[in-house]
């Protein structure tokens, strides 16, 4: 897997853990469970934000 494979797999990855974090929240709506549809729409902006962390990281080795 290069560099871009693993952007491009983490921000489809952030994508989807923010869909079904937001379907969870919707459909467990005040059960303890809704919780984790939360947690999982947070741990997939972390990974969004990991995806534009290493896409800097990409701009700057090729400036170099």
């Amino acid at each position: 897997m290069t560099k871009n494979e693993i952007i491009k797999a983490l921000r489809q990855l952030s994508e989807d853990m923010q869909e079904v974090g937001a379907a969870i929240d919707y459909y467990y709506g005040f059960n303890p469970l809704a919780a984790h549809g939360a947690e999982m729409i947070g741990a997939g902006i972390i990974a969004g934000e990991w995806a534009d962390e290493m896409e800097k990281e990409n701009a700057i080795e090729a400036e170099a």
